[in-house]
């Protein structure tokens, strides 16, 4: 195994524990069903997303569970999570405010990589004492 990725395996498997399903409540507490929009699209849009991310986008890049197709979105993310919103803030199900985390995403990482990751590592530990953080994977078909 190439052990440039060790670092970020180790932190997306403890970030990435399984979950239990349940109802996703949306903007106004209705249901995800309910939060629908007219033409049936699956998609769930909510008010209190934070700009720059859509319910659509990919959380992760392993396939959702046997039979099913795509990628985990941030939708099944929240409906994991037991979302909703709150105030106009992204709310989890024990009451956290939702937060979005990314690193930084390299096909050849630079000279200074090892010290970009510990930073990130360092804000994402900081987020997660706060907040419920989701961490957005980097594509792997881009790498």
């Amino acid at each position: 195994m190439n052990y440039f990725w060790m670092p970020f395996l180790i932190s997306l498997m403890v970030l990435t524990l399984p979950l239990q399903s349940s109802i996703m409540h949306g903007p106004g507490g209705r249901s995800l069903a309910e939060a629908r929009n007219d033409t049936g699209d699956k998609a769930v849009q909510f008010d209190c997303l934070p700009e720059g991310y859509k319910s659509t986008d990919v959380v992760s890049y392993r396939q959702k569970r046997k039979g099913g197709d795509g990628y985990i979105t941030i939708e099944d993310r929240l409906v994991e999570l037991k979302s909703h919103c709150k105030d106009g803030k992204l709310i989890d199900g024990k009451g956290r405010e939702i937060r979005f985390f990314k690193f930084a995403c390299y096909g050849n990482p630079p000279v200074d990589y090892e010290e970009q990751r510990q930073k990130e590592l360092e804000e994402l530990e900081k987020l997660q004492k706060k907040y419920c953080v989701i961490v957005m994977e980097c594509d792997p078909r881009i790498s």
